[in-house]
């Protein structure tokens, strides 16, 4: 029982982690594209 708790608790924070990156990722292309808006 205490395995199957910090399984699903781990895997919570790799929800957590996944969702913040894509949230990074997200930023960081925006970012990049505006970037080669101004230059272009």
């Amino acid at each position: 029982m205490y395995a199957v708790h910090s399984v699903a608790k781990s895997h919570k924070k790799g929800r957590q982690l996944s969702a913040l990156l894509n949230i990074e990722s997200k930023h960081a292309l925006y970012a990049f594209e505006h970037s080669c808006n101004t230059l272009a």
